[in-house]
């Protein structure tokens, strides 16, 4: 039987069951038997177009909980959506017009190319980072900060289209895992408000930062919260809850909110997901989300050890930060130490000579097989920078590099996996020089 180190599902063995889910809270609060009488009407009837009330404020009251919120989060700062996808079309859509500019990071999410297509949004990367000592810097964004400014800046003096969006992954990014850094965020901030562009943060895996220090702040939390907000901030509970239920929201100051609620399907239609908001709305209250999210981290944290602990022995893998994959020359493979999430990033050895698109179809191919996103998938648009003999210098180090997950398979399928991956690479690479046990 195949083993899919590609799929980045949450495992069905973790999700509640459909009893727990619909249960009752428990709490005899006066206030939350009071909203049991409400329940049916909420439900059933047209919401309102934010969004349900109850639904809004647990999600906020979810946000202080983690330790991850700058409790100036309300529920007006919310609007609810079918799901975090359905909130980056609706940015899209209210925020941006066809051919306007959307920045994206040098390696991103694959699946958010066709809604900014479907849009006609003009997609170009922004610089990266590429320190020659990889393994000795502070990781965090692959962002140049300072060139995409100096970018931004020569486009301005030459007259050229600006951008509208920036879409990043700030916290635990698919496909790296890296989480930016504070002063980082700040600073990308600055830039947006500067040169006046929205910042599209999606944050599905804001409660699930296992191998952070402490919980990580949504970029909202360091915006400018007396003014009108350049963070829009994405989330979803398919991630942390189970993604049949298609339930999400987006946080931003409360005229962008306003803004969202115009959307026409909205206006027509009412608030979005009533239903599934008010028995979302019941499990939370109850507690039994943050048990779940607790629950959640823990068993990542293992299998996301175990992918690591199988990476350094059957490939000699070592841990390096995220500027070290877009290195020239690799010598050993290496995979991204991660913050939390669902993935990690492996690059295979420059010598090796393995172009991952073609060794996937090896790897599918095998008795024993195995499968995995190749990294070309994850790399979007053309180059922001017009001179791009330095920019487009990586584009190949994707050949040699591909995303697993950890988060829905087993330990014992996970080992397993990178057994058949290893066996599969040294079969046909190239140079190969075997670390032998001392």
């Amino acid at each position: 039987m195949m083993i899919n180190l590609g799929r980045g599902w949450p495992d069905p063995t973790l999700l509640p069951s459909l009893a727990t889910l619909l249960m009752p809270s428990s709490s005899s609060s006066s206030e939350d038997k009071e909203s049991e009488t409400l329940t049916t009407e909420e439900a059933l009837q047209y919401g309102n177009d934010p969004g349900n009330d109850r639904m809004r404020q647990a999600i906020v009251n979810l946000r202080s909980s983690s330790s991850s919120s700058s409790n100036d989060s309300k529920k007006e700062n919310i609007i609810i959506t079918n799901g975090s996808s359905q909130g980056l079309d609706m940015i899209c859509l209210r925020f941006a017009k066809p051919g306007d500019i959307v920045l994206v990071e040098r390696l991103s999410y694959f699946y958010i190319d066709p809604i900014l297509e479907q849009h006609g949004l003009v997609k170009l990367q922004v610089p990266h980072r590429n320190n020659p000592k990889g393994e000795e810097t502070t990781t965090g964004t692959l962002m140049d900060l300072g060139a995409l400014e100096d970018a931004l800046i020569q486009r301005q003096e030459k007259g050229l289209p600006m951008p509208k969006l920036l879409y990043t992954i700030p916290i635990c990014q698919n496909p790296t895992g890296a989480t930016m850094k504070e002063a980082q965020a700040k600073r990308l901030i600055s830039i947006a408000r500067r040169f006046d562009f929205k910042l599209v943060s999606d944050e599905v895996y804001l409660f699930l930062a296992f191998n952070c220090d402490k919980p990580p702040r949504s970029l909202l939390d360091y915006d400018d919260h007396n003014s009108t907000s350049v963070v829009l901030a994405v989330n979803s509970f398919s991630k942390i809850l189970g993604p049949g239920l298609r339930l999400g929201w987006v946080e931003s100051s409360s005229d962008n909110i306003k803004i969202l609620e115009e959307t026409g399907y909205i206006v027509s239609g009412g608030g979005l997901n009533p239903f599934t908001s008010t028995i979302v709305t019941n499990y939370i209250r109850s507690g039994k989300q943050q048990d779940l999210i607790q629950h959640l981290n823990d068993v990542y944290r293992q299998r996301c050890q175990k992918m690591t602990d199988a990476l350094e022995l059957h490939l000699k893998a070592i841990p390096v930060t995220v500027e070290h994959i877009l290195q020239p020359v690799v010598s050993q493979p290496c995979y991204v130490r991660v913050t939390g999430g669902f993935f990690l990033w492996l690059r295979f050895p420059t010598q090796w000579k393995i172009n991952t698109k073609e060794f996937l179809k090896t790897c599918l191919e095998r008795e024993e097989s195995v499968s995995f996103f190749a990294g070309h998938n994850f790399s979007l648009g053309s180059s922001l920078v017009e001179d791009t003999t330095t920019s487009d210098d990586t584009a190949w180090c994707f050949e040699h590099s591909i995303r697993i997950c950890f988060a829905y398979l087993s330990e014992t399928d996970i080992a397993e996996g990178i057994s058949r991956l290893a066996t599969a690479a040294y079969e046909i690479a190239d140079n190969v020089v075997v670390v032998e046990e001392k």
